[in-house]
């Protein structure tokens, strides 16, 4: 699961998002994760990430992001998060732990209220 608050600041047209943490991530099979949140904004693909908190199921974040977005564009949108671990520092491999995609149309942007989203598994996902 992630907590996650999202909304759309209209006075200075962008989009804010802060991800607060993760509960209950699936751990690999040899080690507790090195979580990290990925979040795209498609479909310009404007990236941003989370520092990585250390071997942990229930990473804390409470990270804050921003993209300049006019108000009329947002609802065109689509916000994809991923939960990834670092899996080797030498061959800079990753593991996606879950994965969401929101589609900002869909989303009351109005509030920026926290609030828990079930992570899937990234092959289930389009």
């Amino acid at each position: 699961r992630l907590r996650l608050s999202l909304w759309h600041h209209r006075e200075q047209r962008k989009l804010v998002a802060i991800v607060h943490g993760c509960r209950e991530l699936r751990a690999p099979p040899k080690e507790l994760p090195d979580p990290y949140v990925s979040l795209l904004l498609l479909p310009e693909r404007s990236k941003r990430r989370t520092g990585v908190q250390k071997r942990t199921l229930n990473p804390d974040f409470d990270e804050r992001f921003e993209w300049e977005l006019p108000t009329e564009e947002a609802a065109q949108r689509r916000l994809e998060v991923t939960v990834k671990s670092t899996l080797s520092f030498v061959t800079r491999e990753k593991e996606a732990l879950g994965k969401l995609q929101l589609d900002l149309a869909r989303v009351d942007l109005s509030e920026g209220e926290p609030r828990w989203y079930e992570l899937q598994d990234e092959r289930s996902l389009p």
